[in-house]
């Protein structure tokens, strides 16, 4: 009867130990994003820090993210944060308030500077703003697939989803405010992918089209004679 009692001891002793040791792990991997000059974000986002596959621009590597389920999921890169400041929370803060202190301090006046420099330079970026696994498939596809066009510049795609019970999810493309392409997709990886291919030549059309349009605008043609 002794040796079960201690036993019962030992397995509450070792709860209580796996328990501290979780709770601790989950303070030191929480992580912020600071998004605040991303569009179609603008804010401060809380999430997790895991180790996920990430597309790198030629192939799906293991990075380091932070993963944020709030309203709009998504996920950031430690490595790929062009766009974005992305750091962990250290284990000692205990409010959103002080979370939000130490985020303020850490983006410095010059890290500021620097961000915004990038998104000055920074074009052809694909923005994914999709809401469930369907929209978030389609941006996939669409990404690998696509290659940006030799000179062209001073653009930033995003797609973005509309979900619904009713008639499933419609994703759309814009090219900066442009909408482009549109179309309601069902939760089939073949349908998916051959939207995506339609996608991809319909938003090249469009920026080739758009580019010609403005060297007409930029032609001698529409220069004023001096009269």
């Amino acid at each position: 009867m002794k040796r079960f009692w201690m036993i019962l001891v030992l397995i509450f002793v070792l709860g209580l130990v796996f328990s501290s040791t979780v709770q601790a792990e989950q303070e030191k991997t929480a992580c912020v994003v600071d998004a605040r000059k991303c569009p179609g974000f603008n804010k401060l986002m809380y999430g997790v820090v895991s180790w996920e596959k990430v597309w790198n621009g030629s192939e799906f590597t293991l990075q380091k993210v932070c993963v944020i389920k709030d309203d709009r999921p998504s996920v950031w890169s430690f490595e790929q944060s062009r766009v974005a400041v992305v750091s962990e929370v250290k284990p000692e803060k205990t409010s959103a308030a002080e979370e939000h202190k130490e985020v303020e301090r850490a983006a410095t006046k010059e890290e500021m500077a620097a961000e915004e420099e990038l998104m000055e330079e920074i074009t052809g970026l694909i923005i994914e703003e999709t809401m469930t696994k369907i929209g978030y498939e389609f941006y996939e596809n669409f990404f690998i697939l696509w290659e940006a066009p030799e000179g062209i510049k001073d653009y930033n795609i995003f797609i973005n989803e509309k979900a619904s019970p009713l008639w499933g999810s419609w994703v759309q493309i814009k090219v900066d405010t442009a909408m482009v392409w549109s179309k309601v997709l069902k939760p089939r990886s073949e349908e998916i992918e051959k939207a995506a291919k339609e996608a991809v030549e319909v938003t090249k059309e469009f920026l080739f089209r758009y580019e010609e349009y403005k060297k007409e605008l930029e032609g001698p043609d529409m220069e004023g004679s001096g009269i």
